[in-house]
């Protein structure tokens, strides 16, 4: 689905130049073909590098240890008695990447480390990301920021809570039948106020009359 709504942008340049910001993407579209049709619509984009990319990942870590960063910035927040701290590093990308990468206008290496307590014990995670983007630390922290909002609030909540991968049944358009219902079920948890999708799943359960009544 992303890729085709990629594909329509850049296909689109009065559309793509409308844009307000930018395209905030998972590591799965760090790929050449993807981000050069992006830096050609004139796309501004943030996509998470992970060591599939061996080379590029490679030059991100070294980058990281021996070179001072342009700008850094850190943020404290604390959500559902969780603390989280994340920092963030802004470097100039390399001169010399893969000559494939050439067209993508690979500018900026981000290197956000998120550390903290979950579940009473303590966790540290590290993260890169590839931009075309002249952005500082501070705004790079929050576009990143908002894209594990839509991660957490909508794609755990589908993959982990709800199962989406591995509906009942798969053939026809089964899949899209049941992904149709899990974004109905969220919609309606969330207007409810409950606080977590399965409190809300536990509220609805068996009570046929109330989901009718919110129904009409």
């Amino acid at each position: 689905m992303a890729k085709r709504l990629l594909k329509r942008v850049t296909r689109n340049p009065s559309l793509a130049q409308s844009l307000p910001g930018g395209f905030s993407l998972d590591a799965l579209h760090a790929q050449a073909d993807t981000l050069s049709s992006l830096a050609a619509s004139q796309c501004h984009y943030v996509v998470g590098l992970k060591a599939n990319q061996k080379k590029l990942w490679r030059q991100a870590q070294q980058l990281v240890k021996t070179t001072i960063p342009l700008t850094q910035a850190t943020h404290q927040e604390k959500t559902h008695g969780r603390l989280t701290q994340r920092s963030v590093r802004v470097y100039r990308a390399p001169t010399h990447l893969a000559e494939r990468w050439n067209a993508c206008g690979i500018i900026r290496i981000v290197w956000v480390k998120r550390e903290g307590i979950r579940n009473a014990q303590p966790f540290v995670q590290e993260h890169f990301y590839i931009s075309n983007w002249d952005l500082d630390a501070s705004a790079f922290l929050e576009v990143i920021r908002q894209h594990w909002q839509i991660e957490n609030g909508l794609h755990w909540v589908k993959d982990v809570t709800l199962k989406e991968d591995y509906p009942p049944r798969r053939g026809g358009y089964a899949p899209i039948s049941w992904a149709v219902f899990n974004s109905f079920l969220i919609t309606l948890i969330r207007r409810l106020g409950c606080r977590t999708i399965p409190d809300g799943m536990r509220q609805l359960a068996n009570q046929v009359h109330d989901v009718f009544r919110l129904l009409t």
